[in-house]
């Protein structure tokens, strides 16, 4: 008996003692029997997979493998909201070395750099960490721009910001090739300091609002928080937004940047009040926590 690709194929020989007589050895009854025995057995195709379908399913295999997993022992496809996230970040990182290093002229610029590591370090940790506990919120976070803004006051707002944004990454850099306020190194790195703390703020405040999308919106299942930094301001996202504008120039070299900090503050608080118009109208219980929590941005003074 001999199993090949998955079924079963039986050769048998007759015993030439059940017949009487017994051939000699070398006879050709045995000879016969045994090529008798293979023709049957390569009379057998379908017992064998065809060449091109063990090519095809190692490939289709590999394939699976090389695209992504869940965990466990499940392989599938890449899920299209982690391919975004990904396709984002390398165009995120793209534009800010063009947006750094072209104004400044030169790849020794230390100062942009650790920047970006740090930007980059902290971005992509966000969105693994939401990527693995929060997968909504990713998805909210992903949908950024004016074009995800559902009223008009808020697209103007959004590409304001967005245009100071890219303001505040390219001034320093050209401030720091003509060298009119340069900033010490020691400063720098108190710069990048504080944009570390920064994002830890902002990362607390996305560990405790799963409903902190990145344009404004009241989903189906939204609720009012008031843990966490909730508790102390009704905005803390844009209170740790403004800290990350301030030390912006700080780190990347200019004194001169941080004097249109003020310029910004316009469209922070006309983004913030507009917000807060809708989540009155919208959100069920968000008036009741506006009068328990008093303050906007900042405890104990808006």
């Amino acid at each position: 008996m001999k199993k090949i690709g998955g079924d079963r194929v039986q050769l048998s020989v007759v015993d030439p003692e059940l017949l009487g007589h017994h051939p000699p050895e070398g006879s050709s009854v045995i000879k016969e029997a045994s090529v008798q025995g293979l023709a049957d057995l390569s009379a057998q195709p379908a017992c064998l997979p065809e060449p091109n379908e063990v090519r095809s399913e190692f490939g289709s295999c590999l394939g699976r493998a090389l695209q992504g997993w869940s965990g466990g022992d499940t392989i599938h496809v890449m899920d299209p909201l982690y391919k975004k996230a990904i396709a984002q970040g390398v165009v995120g990182m793209a534009v800010f070395v063009a947006f750094i290093f072209l104004p400044v002229g030169t790849w020794r610029y230390w100062q942009g750099w650790l920047f970006i590591a740090i930007f980059s370090v902290s971005t992509i940790g966000f969105t693994v960490y939401l990527a693995l506990y929060d997968r909504p919120l990713l998805e909210r976070r992903m949908n950024a721009g004016p074009q995800h803004e559902k009223e008009w006051s808020q697209k103007i707002i959004v590409s304001l910001i967005i245009l100071a944004f890219f303001l505040f990454l390219t001034l320093p850099p050209l401030d720091y090739r003509v060298g009119v306020s340069p900033v010490p190194a020691y400063l720098s790195f108190v710069g990048d300091m504080v944009i570390i703390l920064s994002f830890l703020f902002i990362f607390w405040v996305l560990k405790v609002n799963s409903y902190a999308a990145a344009n404004v919106c009241v989903a189906d299942d939204h609720k009012v928080i008031d843990t966490g930094p909730y508790a102390y301001v009704r905005h803390p996202m844009y209170a740790g937004a403004l800290w990350l504008f301030i030390a912006m120039p700080l780190a990347l070299g200019s004194w001169l940047t941080i004097c249109l900090v003020p310029l910004i503050l316009p469209a922070l608080f006309w983004r913030l009040l507009d917000e807060e118009k809708i989540l009155r109208r919208d959100l069920y219980g968000y008036s009741e926590y506006a009068s328990r929590v008093r303050y906007r941005l900042i405890p104990h003074v808006w």
